[in-house]
């Protein structure tokens, strides 16, 4: 009932191959005793030869000038090691500079970038100005070197003091890049994005929050993939329910209608009970603030004052004891009274 072992005891006699080799190798190139004994006197002969023509030109050497072997090391002891200078190398341009000085003299008007004329002047003025103080502490200080400190020069361009910017990009040019077609990616999406939120929470003004979150919109809209999903959707759809101002709550939608292009975020949105509030938001789809106007026609009689497109009286609204108070104008309604629609 032993099973059968899977390696057994090998019973050849083992070869040693490379012994064998070496044995053969060294009895082939060994070499003859008569070889080896004219090596050794030829040592001998080139030994003795150089002696005698180091005596006979000891004569010539001190006629010219050159001293003996042993002089020379005992020559000059205190005498510092010759150092061997670096070897001249070319060196090669990596920058492409000839394209930046044609890009300089252009003007560009870029989410990340906004040069033009008076930008240039602004920098040309900033160079002279620096250049002349650091000509004058060169002067005031002569006996002492002195050296500019490339990396604390900064030019502050007051013609872009009214731009809003948040991170690299400037809002202004961002959002009319999303209206064309010719835009750019973002680079640093995510930092990007991030900024973008943190400046949205923290202004306390309306129109830069709207701004704000158009860009949000536009940002997630384009990387999605690389921001990952967003962890205050839930947040988002409480203000939204809460909004009571029209450009808000229509940028709102437009950022929850990106966030949900990755499906976590579709997740949070309808645990956060977020379908509810769009459907009740269907009723004011006509109201919102990107609305294309009708044309009309130029002839037709002017409206009197009572008698606008918001003038009809067909909004109800319940109070606490459920009863049902109206009709009312879409001008009569006051959004700071009313929460729900």
């Amino acid at each position: 009932n032993d099973p059968v072992p899977e390696k057994e005891w090998d019973r050849m006699h083992i070869r040693d191959n490379l012994k064998i080799a070496n044995d053969q190798y060294g009895k082939l190139n060994k070499v003859p005793e008569w070889q080896r004994l004219a090596g050794k006197a030829a040592k001998g002969v080139e030994k003795f030869a150089k002696e005698k023509v180091d005596l006979v030109l000891m004569h010539w050497r001190d006629k010219m000038g050159i001293a003996q072997k042993e002089d020379r090391n005992n020559m000059n002891l205190n005498q510092k090691p010759v150092i061997l200078r670096k070897r001249r190398q070319r060196i090669k341009i990596q920058a492409n500079w000839d394209l930046f000085y044609y890009r300089f003299l252009q003007d560009h008007a870029r989410s990340n970038l906004i040069w033009n004329f008076k930008t240039r002047e602004e920098l040309r003025d900033s160079l002279e100005t620096e250049m002349r103080a650091f000509q004058i502490d060169r002067e005031l200080g002569s006996t002492n070197v002195i050296s500019w400190n490339h990396h604390e020069f900064e030019v502050k361009y007051e013609c872009l003091s009214e731009e809003i910017k948040i991170g690299d990009y400037y809002l202004r040019l961002l959002l009319e890049e999303d209206e064309s077609e010719e835009s750019e990616a973002i680079k640093k999406s995510s930092e990007f994005f991030n900024e973008l939120y943190h400046r949205f929470l923290l202004t306390p003004k309306i129109n830069m929050k709207c701004l704000c979150l158009q860009a949000l919109a536009i940002v997630y809209g384009r990387c999605y993939e690389e921001i990952g999903p967003f962890g205050d959707t839930r947040y988002i759809v409480g203000m939204l329910e809460r909004c009571i101002d029209r450009l808000e709550r229509d940028r709102l939608i437009i950022f929850l209608n990106k966030l949900i292009l990755n499906k976590k975020n579709v997740k949070e949105l309808m645990d956060s009970n977020g379908i509810r509030i769009l459907v009740e938001l269907l009723t004011l789809a006509h109201l919102h603030t990107s609305r294309a106007t009708v044309p009309f026609q130029s002839n037709v009689i002017e409206a009197a004052p009572d008698m606008k497109r918001d003038s009809e009286k067909e909004w109800y609204y319940g109070n606490a004891e459920k009863e049902r108070r109206g009709p009312y104008s879409f001008n009569e309604v006051s959004f700071k009274n009313f929460v729900s629609y």
